[in-house]
């Protein structure tokens, strides 16, 4: 399984996102759940702090969860 490298950039436009969609990190984590991804509260905490890397296909059932597009992920990020 492919990881995407994650920096606090991206953690801090997850957070955004989430919040944005009015969920707490236990709601992201009951529909990942739901989906069939397995992944612990602090697992995704931790991915939102940018210290943590993410399953590319976890990007994918977030962008699901979230319906935004992947740019959102990526905002602001500079190389």
């Amino acid at each position: 399984m492919a990881k995407i490298l994650v920096d606090a950039r991206f953690g801090c436009n997850l957070k955004q996102i989430r919040m944005s969609c009015d969920m707490s990190q236990a709601d992201v984590i009951r529909e990942l759940n739901l989906m069939g991804r397995s992944i612990s509260v602090t697992q995704y905490g931790h991915i939102e702090q940018g210290r943590a890397n993410i399953f590319a296909t976890d990007l994918v059932l977030l962008q699901r969860i979230f319906k935004v597009d992947y740019s959102e992920f990526f905002k602001d990020l500079v190389p």
